[in-house]
């Protein structure tokens, strides 16, 4: 069962936690082992600990992104400021992580913290391509559940005439207009 904060998030917010909870686990698995066969930059335990902080670093971040536009949506002429002072609370959790790290040395690795900070733009990388697919799979997916055919050869890309009045346009648009 999710929890009911993680329920209230965007889906586009789902998709990113999710990117980086497997991310977490892969960043873990290859720091690992670059740690113990190929070049030990820092103990395998202060890399973990680093991982840990920066990934749960990057969750905070998106959940705080997300409940951000939520609530910004809702706030009209004050929005810039309440954005900004997100975006001002989010910098100093930077801080707030690599601190300890550059500190404590031998106890949380900064390469694991940096990891863990540089996964969320790969999990929006990720979750931006899931929810893409997933779309391109609803548009081709025909209302009868028959085979789609194509009169031309587009690569697979489903067609933008006007049978299905130019959706996968329109949806490609939406997910531009959310990305930026």
């Amino acid at each position: 069962m999710r929890p009911k904060w993680f329920a209230r998030l965007s889906p586009t917010a789902r998709a990113m936690c999710a990117a980086e909870g497997s991310l977490y686990i892969f960043l873990l698995a290859v720091g690992l082992t670059v740690i113990w066969t190929i070049y030990g930059f820092e103990k395998p335990s202060a890399f973990a600990i680093g991982l840990s902080m920066g990934c749960a670093l990057s969750f905070a971040k998106i959940v705080l992104l997300d409940k951000t536009l939520a609530h910004a949506v809702t706030l009209g002429n004050q929005a810039k400021n309440y954005a900004s002072l997100q975006a001002i609370l989010r910098y100093f959790g930077t801080i707030a992580a690599l601190a300890p790290a550059l500190i404590f040395r031998d106890i949380i690795g900064v390469f694991g913290v940096i990891a863990g900070l540089l996964s969320l733009q790969l999990s929006a990388f990720i979750a931006s391509a899931a929810i893409t697919k997933r779309k391109r799979a609803e548009i081709k997916e025909p209302e009868d559940g028959g085979h789609v055919e194509d009169s031309q050869d587009d690569g697979g890309r489903a067609d933008d005439s006007q049978e299905d009045g130019g959706a996968y346009a329109e949806d490609i648009k939406e997910l531009k207009d959310l990305w930026d």
